[in-house]
């Protein structure tokens, strides 16, 4: 089931706000904090206007963070990363560039299983065709 635009509108005005919050302010609340969310910024492909989008992530190695798209490749954060070429990310105590690109043969359940249990039910509640996307940092 496809979440409506009011849902998805909702969170962007209420929760998301209050996480980055958190993120960037170093505070946490169980399953919600800078070992469990990070902030993605990107640039609005049609407005050129900076979007940040607070997520659950996956930490594979140093410089490897996964992520599950709730919309796959149809989320405005995932299009809007791929025509950049270049996300700004933060998790945990390090941020900086990165590349993102979708891992079609990771299976979305199975990651969210690894993740902090708030990001998993919160992940889950607005999925609609979920996939697996890898955030590299690269060198400035």
């Amino acid at each position: 089931m496809r979440p409506t635009r009011a849902v998805q509108k909702l969170g962007r005005l209420t929760v998301n706000p209050i996480v980055l919050w958190l993120v960037r302010s170093g505070r946490s609340l169980p399953g919600v904090g800078r070992k469990s969310v990070l902030a993605l910024e990107t640039v609005g492909r049609r407005s050129g206007l900076p979007r940040v989008t607070p997520m659950g992530y996956l930490q594979i190695d140093d410089d490897t963070l996964w992520v599950v798209s709730e919309s796959g490749q149809r989320s405005d954060w995932y299009r809007n990363a791929r025509r950049a070429g270049t996300v700004r990310v933060q998790a945990g105590d390090r941020s900086g560039p990165a590349r993102v690109r979708l891992l079609p043969g990771e299976d979305p359940k199975a990651v969210l299983k690894r993740m902090s249990r708030f990001v998993a039910v919160a992940n889950r509640a607005l999925w609609d065709r979920p996939a697996v996307v890898e955030i590299r940092f690269v060198d400035p």
